[in-house]
């Protein structure tokens, strides 16, 4: 494993074991703050944005920031928890969200997750995704693949299914879905970072995403979906940007490649 200034544009055969300890890690944490169905046993504060941060969030922080300092030494760290946000450049940086769908977590839903990337040059490099309520760990690096629960996931076929299965924002979804083939409605799921995975897993053909996304609520996702043939885009097609000046993101699309492109082609129309 390398740190540094300068990180290879292709992760170490360990970085994802090391991420994949670090995602178990916090995922354990907040797991027994979880009620399914229920309201969470956490203490809940509100960030000056009125979004909700819980004693679990804190917990799985911790608990990630202790497998990460110790795996990769001297590489900067982004967490949503942060209280000042590291910008992300060309070298080795950790972008985490320790529990992504913190909204979902409160209310008991299942979909939320750890969300927990390594970037190098801009881009992030390999990725997990630990949604622990639904015993799933998604893990992928560039150029080897990707997997759920140890399973190498498949490319997603070019050609796909009929009805589109999408999931996104309801308001989001409406609005994009009469420019497009025939589409379903999949299930709702808040937690971001596991919505967008979803298409890599096969669950979903198409995920939304408002504007407002974070480089910690995207950047696991993206490898995840890369490594299945999928890719990120802006509704305008453009790749996300992780080293710009504005770290929030606009309204995404997730889609095997050759189908988000068609996508977009016809939200232009």
């Amino acid at each position: 494993m390398i740190s540094g200034v300068r990180y290879p544009a292709i992760a170490a055969a360990d970085d994802l074991a090391a991420l994949t300890e670090a995602a178990v890690a916090a995922g354990k944490a907040a797991l027994p703050f979880f009620r399914l169905g229920k309201t969470t046993t956490a203490r809940i504060r509100y960030k000056s944005n009125d979004s909700p941060v819980t004693e679990a969030d804190d917990a799985a922080d911790d608990a990630a920031r202790a497998v990460l300092e110790r795996r990769f030494p001297g590489v900067t760290l982004l967490s949503e928890e942060d209280r000042h946000h590291a910008s992300i450049g060309s070298g080795a940086t950790l972008v985490m969200d320790p529990v992504d769908g913190t909204r979902a977590f409160i209310a008991g839903r299942t979909e939320w997750c750890v969300s927990l990337a390594l970037m190098a040059c801009g881009q992030p490099v390999a990725g997990v995704v630990f949604a622990p309520a639904r015993d799933e760990l998604m893990a992928a690096a560039k150029g080897q693949g990707a997997s759920l629960n140890g399973v190498i996931l498949p490319r997603r076929p070019t050609t796909p299914r009929s009805p589109l299965i999408v999931t996104g924002p309801m308001r989001l979804t409406e609005t994009v879905t009469p420019n497009w083939p025939r589409s379903d409605t999949g299930e709702t799921l808040k937690a971001l970072a596991y919505r967008l995975a979803s298409v890599a897993a096969g669950a979903a053909d198409v995920a939304l995403a408002t504007q407002g996304a974070n480089h910690w609520d995207i950047a696991a996702a993206q490898i995840l979906l890369e490594e299945t043939g999928c890719a990120l885009r802006t509704l305008a097609g453009a790749e996300p940007v992780y080293n710009g000046p504005d770290p929030v993101h606009p309204a995404l699309i997730a889609a095997e490649a050759g189908l988000s492109t068609r996508l977009i082609a016809a939200l232009a129309r």
